[in-house]
C-alpha cells in the first residue's frame, strides 16, 4: 500500500510538470502560427484576436502535438494549396507565368503577386460573341482576360501585372458607389487615396502604400466588352450585396470611374471610363465620380 501510495504522488507531481514542460514546447514553436492567425482576422476586419489566437492554436497543439503549428501560410513553404509561402515561389517565376520578365514575389496569403513582373501580349476585349466573319468576337486577338482574386481584397491582372482594388458594398473607403471630384482638395479622389494608403495604421490597404489613380489605358484595360451594365468580368462583379465587405464581395457601380488622365485640349477635363457600356468620356474636374486604386507594376 505504500509502494502504490508512492507512485500516485509521483504522477500527481510529475502530471502538472509535464503539462508545463508541453505549453513552453508549444508556445516556443507556434508563434509563427500566432501571427499569421492574427493577421488573418485583422485583414478580415475582425479587429486585434491575438488572445484568442494565441488560445486555440496552443490548444490545438497540446492535443496534436507540435507538428500542428506547421504547414501554414506564412511558414516559409509552399505547402499543399499555397501558390508560395515567403520566398518559397513553389517553382514559380514571372517566365512560368507568361510574363517576359521581373521579378516575382508572395503576398502575405501565399498567392502570387506578379505586380514585378512585366511584359505580356496586349489583354484582348473580352468579347467572344461574333456577329459577323473576321469581327473581334471571331478573331478573339489578344490575351485572353486572366485574373488572380489574391483573398486580401485586391485582384491582380495576369496579362498586365497591374492589382487592382476590390469594391465592396459595405460602407466606408472601399464602396463602390462612393463619389469623389477630381480635383485636388478636400472630397477629392486625392484624398481618398492619401486615406487608402494610410490604412491599418500606416500598413496600407491589403500591406501596400503604393495605391494611386489608374491612367486611362489601364483602366480601359479591364473592360471586358462582352458584358455591359457593367461591362466588366465576374471577378470584379461578383456576389454584390448591400453591406458586404472587399472579403466577401466584388462589386462594380455601372458608370464612370476617373482616371489619372487629364484631357490636354481643355485641363479643366479628365477623362473617365463608363463600364456601363465601356465607354472613354470626359467630364470636368469638379464633378463627382466613382473610383478604383491600382498598383503596380514595377
Amino acid at each position: 500500500m505504500r509502494v502504490l501510495s508512492g507512485i500516485v504522488a509521483l504522477l500527481l507531481v510529475a502530471g502538472p510538470v509535464a503539462g508545463a514542460s508541453k505549453r513552453r514546447e508549444c508556445a516556443q514553436h507556434c508563434g509563427g502560427l500566432v501571427a499569421a492567425c492574427v493577421a488573418d482576422a485583422r485583414d478580415h476586419g475582425f479587429g486585434d484576436l491575438r488572445r484568442g489566437c494565441r488560445a486555440s492554436v496552443l490548444k490545438r497543439c497540446k492535443r496534436e502535438g507540435v507538428a500542428a503549428c506547421t504547414g501554414f501560410c506564412g511558414d516559409g513553404v509552399a505547402g499543399a494549396g499555397e501558390d508560395c509561402d515567403g520566398t518559397d515561389l513553389g517553382g514559380r517565376s514571372c517566365a512560368t507565368l507568361g510574363f517576359t520578365g521581373g521579378t516575382l514575389a508572395c503576398t502575405s496569403r501565399c498567392t502570387v503577386d506578379v505586380v514585378g513582373c512585366t511584359g505580356t501580349t496586349f489583354p484582348a476585349t473580352g468579347q467572344t460573341t461574333s456577329f459577323t466573319a473576321g469581327d473581334d468576337g471571331a478573331l478573339r486577338r489578344g490575351a485572353g482576360l486572366r485574373y488572380q482574386d489574391n483573398g486580401d481584397g485586391t485582384i491582380t491582372d495576369m496579362n498586365t501585372g497591374l492589382m487592382w482594388e476590390r469594391k465592396s458594398g459595405e460602407a466606408g473607403l472601399h464602396y463602390h458607389d462612393d463619389h469623389f471630384v477630381w480635383t485636388p482638395g478636400p472630397g477629392s479622389v486625392w484624398e481618398w487615396l492619401a486615406l487608402v494608403n494610410a490604412e491599418n495604421g500606416g500598413a496600407g490597404y491589403a500591406g501596400h502604400t503604393d495605391w494611386r489613380l489608374p491612367n486611362l489605358r489601364e483602366l480601359q484595360s479591364i473592360v471586358n466588352y462582352e458584358n455591359s451594365g457593367p461591362a466588366i468580368g465576374s471577378e470584379f462583379n461578383m456576389a454584390c450585396a448591400p453591406g458586404c465587405t472587399v472579403a466577401a464581395c466584388s462589386c462594380t457601380e455601372p458608370a464612370p470611374l476617373w482616371t489619372s488622365t487629364t484631357f490636354t485640349a481643355d485641363p479643366t477635363l479628365a477623362w473617365l471610363v463608363d463600364f456601363a457600356n465601356g465607354f472613354v468620356v470626359n467630364d470636368a474636374k469638379t464633378a463627382a465620380w466613382h473610383v478604383r486604386a491600382v498598383r503596380g507594376p514595377e
